[in-house]
């Protein structure tokens, strides 16, 4: 791991979400991280931004939550998407519009089985 690269590639990704924000009206977002999640989550609340890490799907009224931005390790993301879409409650309801993919998270393989997963298409995805 070198410490240089992960905070330039951080910081450059948190720049590439803030300029998504600029154009686009983005309700929540999803941040799929295999590197250190503290460092991406230490950045974001530099920037003022407000982050929910998730660990797992738990019965909560996600589009209630006052945060902007929630962030999943890759490894949990499609259990995540998989319990949220078999909850009654959320099967019409998308309380997010952008999923962020960090620069070494398995993006393909795991977008693979998001569309297999979830019907709607109203996604910004980077």
């Amino acid at each position: 791991m070198n410490i240089i690269s992960d905070i330039s590639d951080c910081k450059d990704f948190i720049h590439s979400i803030e300029t998504i924000y600029s154009t686009h009206s983005i309700y929540r977002t999803i941040i799929i991280c295999n590197e250190n999640i503290d460092l991406y989550v230490d950045f974001l609340k530099k920037k003022d931004y407000d982050v929910l890490i998730i660990d797992k799907y738990e019965y909560i009224n996600y589009d209630l939550i006052d945060k902007r931005i929630f962030i999943i390790n890759e490894n949990s993301f499609i259990s995540f998407i998989k319990d949220v879409n078999n909850n009654d409650n959320y099967k019409d309801i998308i309380f997010y519009n952008l999923l962020a993919f960090t620069k070494n998270s398995n993006k393909e393989g795991l977008l693979l089985e998001y569309r297999k997963i979830v019907k709607h298409n109203g996604d910004f995805i980077i």
